[in-house]
């Protein structure tokens, strides 16, 4: 079982998750990988299209929680991008608790490739579905985000009881997180359709499970 957040166990869940992708960034437009946290913690933030992506997100998230939106946890990756996109959320919400940042959240580490083009990620992709523990030129490794990710989730767990939590992160951590739930081998991430800009996905849910036809 992958990370013990495997379908047959999802109803031993004490929460509900939500996963969001961040806005459109200022990267995206640029197609350049900003992996490394002491450059996007401070800049590459969201753009105006992201800024009203993540309007949009809060409000379908009101439609989507299990209690009041009020009520709700909300938790982001400490990059300028995914941040700025959980206080426009938060926002929305009229979240009572204070967003919450943890770097389990983070961006996958891309290492050589830090700053570079963004055309390297589709090659990762391929290689992590022939070895999910590789860090070929420094890239974190598939299992480790897994590790990262999935070890918050069990945080939470032991902290939260009948919550909604969001979690406002990155295109791979989810997307490898999703596959932690869906019981899909790690390496075979890609193989689960890409995260769009600002998407939700409540991971808990086989409905939100969907895999790339092609």
């Amino acid at each position: 079982m992958m990370a013990g957040f495997a379908s047959d166990r999802n109803e031993e869940l004490h929460n509900r998750y939500f996963a969001v992708r961040h806005g459109q960034s200022e990267s995206n437009v640029q197609r350049v990988i900003v992996s490394d946290l002491a450059i996007g913690s401070q800049s590459y933030g969201i753009t105006d299209l992201g800024k009203e992506q993540a309007r949009k997100a809060g409000e379908t998230l009101k439609t989507m929680l299990s209690s009041n939106s009020t009520e709700a946890i909300m938790i982001s990756s400490p990059f300028k991008r995914a941040n700025q996109t959980a206080e426009i959320i938060h926002g929305v919400l009229e979240c009572a608790q204070p967003l919450q940042t943890e770097e389990a959240l983070n961006e996958r580490g891309f290492g050589l490739h830090n700053m570079k083009s963004s055309l390297i990620v589709q090659e990762t992709w391929k290689n992590d579905a022939l070895d999910a523990t590789s860090a070929l030129d420094g890239i974190e490794s598939v299992m480790s985000v897994l590790s990262r990710t999935s070890r918050l989730v069990k945080q939470l767990e032991s902290i939260y009881t009948n919550k909604d939590i969001i979690l406002v992160s990155h295109g791979d951590p989810l997307r490898i997180l999703l596959a932690g739930f869906a019981n899909i081998e790690p390496g075979r991430h890609a193989t689960i359709r890409h995260f769009d800009n600002a998407e939700i996905r409540i991971l808990t849910d086989p409905n939100y499970w969907e895999t790339d036809k092609n």
